[in-house]
């Protein structure tokens, strides 16, 4: 069993950390406004929902024999069979601009994750912490994924052998 970890990039730990004030003194302008639980109830709201982004970030892919796991922060970890993949490949590096778009999910919020496009893949989902290498997984069924981590090659390598060539 091997673990690939999936820490954050500065751009992924940055983004909160200039959006949050910006977002809270945005939202702290609305206290004002009638009716008086808008502001308060607003707030609440977009905490909980941004607290709960972070909460199902990815943290590490684990290998086991027969799956690739994507665990995650407090939330049910992701499992993909390896009977599942019909190939492993090394995907586009993922950048802020180019060949990688975003349809629905989180863009940078501790993670990059969702429905995304790729140039020359077309839609995948995507599980990433950081800009750079990524690893393509094709699916006999369902969308393709791809998939940020620390080692992209490594990962790659290491499916590769369980896959068998």
């Amino acid at each position: 069993m091997q673990t690939f970890p999936m820490t954050r990039d500065r751009f992924h730990l940055l983004t909160p950390l200039i959006v949050s004030p910006l977002l809270l003194a945005a939202l702290a302008g609305t206290r004002r406004a009638p009716p008086g639980w808008l502001g308060p109830a607003a707030t609440l709201l977009v905490g909980a929902g941004l607290g709960i982004t972070g909460l199902m970030a990815p943290r590490a892919v684990r290998l086991t024999p027969d799956a690739l796991v994507i665990e995650r922060f407090c939330w049910p970890a992701f499992r993909v069979p390896l009977s599942s993949l019909e190939r492993v490949s090394r995907g586009p590096d993922a950048k802020l601009a180019g060949g990688v778009l975003r349809i629905a999910g989180v863009g940078g919020w501790f993670w990059s994750g969702g429905l995304f496009w790729v140039k020359g893949v077309g839609k995948v989902r995507a599980w990433l912490t950081r800009l750079g290498p990524t690893v393509l997984l094709t699916r006999k069924a369902g969308l393709p994924i791809l998939l940020g981590v620390d080692d992209a090659d490594g990962l790659l390598d290491a499916l590769r052998a369980l896959k068998g060539g």
